[in-house]
């Protein structure tokens, strides 16, 4: 499934928050977007998931505009993960997921076998089956999180949209979602665009980055390629150097200084 933002304008009053970007995102990849506090990067992702309407510009998904698909059938195509997201109290685990089966179900009817075995599976994905009954309320943050990951699996769709999912989180849950969110990308072929604030991990867990500053894309591509002191001192605004992780080959960014 391919994805292509064309000049894609947004602006809250008189403030704009992206300017002119395009973007075509990779199939079957993670892709990060990252920047600094308020550089656009949770916007991008509400425009691409309809949340947003933007002021100019398309966001296409497999050639069709997002913003003129019905409801159901966008849910089809992207899940999306908000910040912070709520439930209402004493729903369980399997509740929950149950919610992403709403693009597929028919109105007013109840939930099919197929239904229950994609519930199912999406909970058995997220590692979550032996806390299936368990209320939300009676998780650590990290099981919570993983349960809001197996609703938008149990939605089916091709994309997963994640806004800064490893937000509250101690180092173990964060290291913990992300490790899923790989796995569902190299097991299961989910193409995934993620919010992520911290450089270090969108460098170890995401195939490329977006780089944002002030509404518009000061790199793109593969992690190796974007991660560059040039882009990181013009986005964040600090002098960094490099380390290499011996196991995966991967950039460490070492942040030495701010610029003045």
């Amino acid at each position: 499934m391919t994805i292509d933002i064309r000049d894609i304008t947004f602006s809250y009053a008189d403030e704009t928050v992206l300017d002119d970007l395009n973007l075509a995102v990779p199939n079957g990849r993670i892709t990060a977007l990252v920047g600094p506090n308020g550089s656009g990067k949770s916007t991008l992702l509400h425009v691409i998931s309809r949340i947003l309407a933007p002021r100019t510009g398309i966001v296409l998904v497999d050639g069709r505009n997002i913003h003129q698909m019905r409801t159901r059938e966008a849910a089809r195509q992207l899940s999306i993960l908000p910040q912070m997201p709520e439930a209402p109290d004493g729903l369980t685990v399997e509740d929950l997921v149950a919610y992403g089966r709403f693009a597929w179900q028919r109105p007013l009817m109840p939930l099919g076998q197929g239904d229950k075995d994609q519930i199912a599976l999406a909970i058995e994905l997220s590692g979550m089956t032996h806390l299936a009954k368990r209320r939300l309320s009676e998780l650590s943050g990290g099981q919570r999180q993983r349960a809001w990951i197996a609703m938008a699996l149990a939605q089916d769709s091709a994309v997963m949209l994640l806004d800064e999912p490893t937000t509250f989180l101690d180092i173990a849950h964060q290291f913990e979602v992300l490790s899923l969110l790989r796995k569902l990308n190299s097991e299961n072929a989910k193409t995934i665009i993620v919010v992520l604030h911290d450089l270090n991990q969108a460098a170890a867990f995401s195939d490329d980055l977006v780089i944002l500053k002030a509404g518009t894309i000061l790199g793109y591509g593969p992690c190796e390629d974007v991660l560059t002191a040039e882009i990181i001192s013009e986005a964040f605004g600090i002098n960094v150097d490099f380390a290499i992780d011996p196991k995966t080959g991967r950039k460490i960014i070492i942040p030495r200084s701010v610029i003045a």
